[in-house]
C-alpha cells in the first residue's frame, strides 16, 4: 500500500508512504529527490527548502522510519562541492540522524553516473540512499547496478532492509527485533537496567517499577542503536567484523 503526499509544493521532491495492507510490517516513509544541477546558490536553496519541509513534518509523520533516496547532484567526495551546494542545516541532519546505507559492503565511494564527452569520462558519486538510524539497524545488503548508456547515465542503487513487524497496539513502542542479536547493546542494557533497581525506593509499586523498566528499555536501545550504525567509512579504520554485520548475514535470510 502506498500514498503521496500532495503537500510537498516541488515536482523534484516525492514523499510517498509505504505500509502492508494487512498491517504485517510497519510503516515507512521514503522521500526522492533529483536536485537541480545548476549553480550552486540555486541547489543550496533547494537543500534549505528541503531540510524545511522535512522539519515542518516532525509532528505529522514518523521521521523514525524514514528513507532520503535519488539525485542529490553532489559528491560527499568533494568536501568544496558539498560545502558550496548545500545548506548546513542538511548537512548536519544527515551526519547526526541519518546513515549512509553504501557505507554497507563498501560502496560508499562506488560510482553512481558516468558520461562521456569527447574523450573524457565524468564519473562522480552523487546519488544516494540515507536510512535514518534507528532502521539501518535492519540493513541486510546493499548494491549499485550501472546500467546501459542508452537507457540512463546513472545507476541503479539498492538496499535489502528487514522493517519489522506491524504494531499491536496504539502508543506501543517495539524495538527492532534485530537489536537481540547484538551483544553490546544487551550488555549495556543489562548494566543500565541493574542500575535502575538498585536505586528503587522502597514505597514503588510495581506498576512504578514497570513503567520505570519499560522507559529505561526504550531510551537506552534507541540512544545505543544510533551508535551500532556509524560504521567507519574508510576500510583502514574500520572495526573488525562488527555485530551488524553479522546480525545481517543471521536476520536476512529468506
Amino acid at each position: 500500500m502506498i500514498d503521496t503526499f500532495s503537500f510537498v509544493d516541488s515536482d523534484r521532491i516525492q514523499l510517498i508512504q509505504a505500509g502492508h495492507t494487512q498491517q504485517q510490517n510497519e510503516t515507512f516513509y521514503l522521500l526522492n529527490l533529483y536536485a537541480l544541477a545548476g549553480a550552486s546558490t540555486a541547489r543550496r536553496t533547494f537543500f534549505r527548502h528541503l531540510h524545511n519541509i522535512l522539519d515542518n513534518m516532525q509532528n505529522i509523520i514518523d521521521l523514525d522510519r524514514f528513507i532520503i533516496s535519488g539525485d542529490f547532484n553532489y559528491s560527499h567526495l568533494r568536501q568544496s562541492d558539498v560545502t558550496t551546494s548545500t545548506s548546513q542545516r542538511w548537512r548536519s541532519m544527515l551526519s547526526q540522524t541519518f546513515y549512509n546505507a553504501m557505507n554497507t559492503g563498501d560502496l560508499q565511494d562506488f560510482p553512481t553516473f558516468q558520461r562521456k564527452r569527447g574523450t573524457d569520462y565524468s564519473m562522480p558519486t552523487i546519488d544516494y540512499i540515507y536510512l535514518r538510524k534507528d532502521i539501518s539497524i535492519g540493513l541486510c545488503d546493499t548494491d549499485i547496478s550501472p546500467l546501459p548508456s542508452i537507457w540512463s547515465d546513472h545507476s541503479v542503487l539498492s538496499v535489502h532492509i528487514r522493517m519489522g513487524t506491524s504494531s499491536t497496539g496504539p502508543g506501543l513502542w517495539r524495538g527492532n527485533p534485530t537489536y537481540a542479536s547484538h551483544s553490546k547493546l544487551r550488555t549495556h542494557l543489562e548494566l543500565r537496567l541493574q542500575k535502575l533497581m538498585t536505586g528503587w525506593q522502597a514505597d514503588l509499586t510495581a506498576q512504578q517499577k514497570w513503567e520505570q523498566v519499560k522507559e529505561t528499555t526504550r531510551r537506552n536501545t534507541s540512544n545505543e542503536a544510533n551508535t551500532i550504525t556509524q560504521i567507519p567509512a574508510s576500510p583502514s579504520s574500520r572495526l573488525p567484523d562488527s555485530d551488524l554485520a553479522a546480525s545481517s548475514s543471521a536476520d536476512c535470510n529468506p
